[in-house]
């Protein structure tokens, strides 16, 4: 691997940790870039524990945007294993409704 593909990932990790720190919404929104980039890379399974964390926060926390923006980062990743696709369903049915609910 190149060491901009190595500096680029501690970057992002390094991201991720800062972001620990901010609001439910704001550390959805990260974690959904962060789910974009764990799918282009589909062997690595870094922070899907994390992105289930984030969606409980979200949850607590009570606004929709972060609720949803956290289901999708979460659906994201979770869906490209085949052990995961019942969960992922399950987590995308519920961001369906928070959707519906708000219009």
């Amino acid at each position: 691997m190149s060491r901009y593909y190595e500096s680029g990932r501690r970057h992002l990790r390094e991201g991720v940790e800062y972001a620990r720190s901010l609001p439910p919404v704001s550390y959805a929104i990260i974690l959904s870039f962060w789910s974009l980039m764990v799918v282009l890379d589909s062997t690595n399974r870094d922070l899907v524990d994390e992105m289930r964390e984030t969606v409980r926060r979200a949850e607590s926390f009570g606004d929709i945007c972060g609720i949803i923006t956290a289901q999708f980062a979460t659906v994201r990743r979770i869906a490209r294993d085949d052990a995961s696709r019942d969960e992922a369903v399950e987590v995308l049915e519920r961001a369906r409704a928070n959707i519906t609910s708000t219009r």
